[in-house]
């Protein structure tokens, strides 16, 4: 007689799509990638010093503080991506990328470094 395996195991294995970020400082912008269930569509904004991502799919909801440079906070509230810039930093690229070399799909959202409102003038 065959034995059926139980599916919740199994269900396990599947992929989930994490709310909280994993976060890298890099020269120039800090780096913060959310995995996600599958690809999606993703539209970015950026006001003052919070950026907004709004994705084809929903997230669990989640939120917290981020002690990297370039980012103080994030908040994932269903499609709505938020993550919170700190000063110096006033921009943001925004990709979705495949899954793919082991990874799942993901969401990266770079935090980009002010340029220097102070730098030295170049030589005329």
């Amino acid at each position: 007689m065959k034995r059926l395996l139980p599916l919740a195991p199994l269900l396990l294995l599947a992929p989930v799509a994490s709310a909280a970020p994993r976060v890298w400082a890099h020269d120039g912008y800090t780096r913060a990638v959310f995995d996600l269930p599958r690809v999606t569509t993703a539209a970015s904004t950026v006001r003052g010093q919070t950026v907004t991502v709004k994705l084809g799919l929903s997230l669990p909801t989640a939120s917290g503080k981020l002690a990297v440079p370039g980012l103080s906070a994030y908040r994932v509230s269903g499609a709505t991506v938020t993550l919170t810039l700190t000063p110096g930093f006033s921009g943001a690229r925004v990709e979705v990328l495949p899954a793919g070399g082991g990874q799942p799909a993901r969401l990266v959202v770079d935090a980009l470094r002010t340029p220097a409102a102070n730098a030295a003038p170049k030589p005329a």
